[in-house]
Formats: structure tokens, sequence, C-alpha cells
């Protein structure tokens, strides 16, 4: 009886196996240079000066593109400052955001 069990559960498997291959839908539409170099989602980024916190940033989300040196910042950025003595002086929120690396300027809006 075992055995006759057996042998139907291992029919039953075979048949959901299939030599059919599943091709994932690709947009033609997008292309490469659109695409960020890094992305990170909640992110927690560190600012210091000689060892000394000078700023944390939170943000929900970030795209950095290194063909375009620019990083946008969206979904809940919060910039908390600290004085040289390490204490919390300032705190910046905003929705999005705009690093331009070759200038070094940086955009809330």
């Amino acid at each position: 009886m075992k055995f006759i069990v057996f042998i139907l559960t291992i029919l039953i498997l075979f048949q959901f196996c299939s030599s059919k291959r599943v091709k994932p839908s690709v947009d033609g539409n997008l292309s490469v240079e659109e695409l960020p170099s890094q992305e990170s989602w909640n992110s927690i980024i560190t600012f210091s000066d000689s060892g000394k916190i000078s700023a944390i940033l939170y943000t929900g989300h970030l795209r950095k593109y290194d063909d375009k040196r620019e990083t946008f910042l969206d979904q809940n950025i919060k910039v908390d400052f600290f004085d040289q003595e390490e204490v919390h002086t300032t705190t910046l929120t905003s929705i999005k955001g705009r690093v331009d690396e070759s200038a070094n300027n940086l955009g809330f809006f």
C-alpha cells in the first residue's frame, strides 16, 4: 500500500515539471542610461569632518547616477546638523532633494 502511494506521489510531482521555459517580459522602452548606478532605500548617511560628525542624512529613497554625477533623494528627507562639539544644532526636512557632485551643490525642495 505504501509503495502505491509513493508511486502516485511521484507521478503527480512529475506532472508539475515541464520543459516550457518562462521568459520574463522586457520593457524595450527603457534605456540603460535612465537606470541609476546605485539605489538605496531607508538610507542613513553620516558626514564627518576630522573625525567629528557634522551631519546625518536620513532618506527613504536614494538614486545615484555616476554618469551625470547627480544623486536624487526622495521620500521623507531629514538632515540633522551638528556643531564642532558634535552637539545637535539644526534639523532640515524636505520631500525631495538633489546633489550635484560636479559643483558640490545640494538642493532641497
